[in-house]
């Protein structure tokens, strides 16, 4: 298998779920508008739009992982290379080992990652701001790791995951 290197977006909604554009409109802006060769379509508790987009994918010239932005009972939480949907509003850690025990896509481990884990209004509901909800996770899984994104805002803390 030929493996290249590539920028990729791995948090995009469709009309799935909240997102504004249809599965074909995103692949179709992906492909024409930009310069990323590999994407995650991850709408809220549903994987039918991945699973539309990674079948029409290889007509776009990218490549699309399967995912999901799954609603736990402590915040959401996107879940990669899964190949079915995952239960809604389950605690945390059972969702997380729950992406890690799916079938793998194409060989490759569920991964989890938390969105936007800066953003403490659509991040993990955390009960102390002291308490950032990317520590939560930390405590849950220990594949889990911090990094500072290069951003606007470098001080806040983002996930990272190894897939060691």
């Amino acid at each position: 298998m030929d493996q290249t290197w590539s920028k990729a977006d791995i948090h995009i909604h469709t009309t799935y779920s909240d997102g504004t554009a249809g599965v074909e409109a995103v692949l179709e802006y992906v492909a024409t508008r930009t310069d990323l060769r590999v994407i995650a379509i991850t709408d809220h508790d549903t994987i039918e739009g991945a699973l539309k987009a990674r079948r029409l994918a290889p007509a776009y010239g990218i490549e699309v992982i399967v995912g999901e932005e799954v609603s736990t009972a402590e915040g959401h939480l996107l879940a990669l290379f899964i190949e079915r949907p995952l239960a809604p509003k389950q605690p945390a850690a059972t969702t997380i080992a729950a992406v890690h025990a799916a079938p793998p896509s194409d060989d490759r481990p569920g991964l989890h990652a938390v969105p936007r884990p800066h953003r403490r209004r659509f991040a993990l509901r955390h009960p102390h701001p002291r308490d950032p909800p990317w520590r939560r996770f930390l405590a849950l899984d220990a594949q889990c790791r911090v990094y500072r994104p290069l951003a606007a805002r470098p001080r806040r803390a983002a996930l990272s995951l190894s897939a060691s």
